[in-house]
C-alpha cells in the first residue's frame, strides 16, 4: 500500500514540476514577413501572429522574412494560440517552414485576400 501511495506522489510531482505542455500550431500566411521592432509581424487566416526576435538567430530570422503567402509554418510552443483582438504573440517557441504540398497545409482555407510587400 506503501509503495503505490509512494508511486502516485512520484507521479504527481513529477507531473507539476518537470513536464511542459506543448501545443502545435499550424498556419498559412496571407501576406509576406515584416519586421516589426523586436517581433516579426505574420499576417495569417484569422489574424496575425507576432514572433519575438529575442531566441532567433539570423538564419532563423531570414527563413521566416521568405515565407511568401500561401506557405504554411508549424510553431510549436508551451504558449496556447490566445487570439485577442485577431493577433496572437508567442515569445518561446520553435517553427519549422512546411512544404507547399503539405496535406496539413492543403486544409486551411484562405478566406481573405493577399497581399505581397517588396
Amino acid at each position: 500500500m506503501k509503495k503505490n501511495q509512494s508511486v502516485i506522489v512520484l507521479m504527481s510531482m513529477l507531473a507539476l514540476h518537470g513536464c511542459k505542455v506543448v501545443n502545435h500550431h499550424t498556419v498559412k500566411l496571407t501576406g509576406s514577413a515584416e519586421m516589426q521592432g523586436a517581433e516579426i509581424h505574420l499576417p495569417i487566416t484569422t489574424g496575425h501572429i507576432y514572433l519575438s526576435t529575442h531566441q532567433l538567430t539570423e538564419k532563423d530570422k531570414e527563413i521566416l522574412k521568405s515565407i511568401l503567402p500561401f506557405q504554411c509554418l508549424k510553431i510549436t510552443s508551451s504558449e496556447p494560440f490566445d487570439m485577442q483582438n485577431r493577433a496572437v504573440h508567442f515569445r518561446d517557441f520553435k517553427f519549422k517552414k512546411l512544404p507547399v504540398g503539405d496535406s496539413e497545409c492543403g486544409k486551411i482555407k484562405v478566406g481573405t485576400r493577399i497581399s505581397v510587400t517588396f
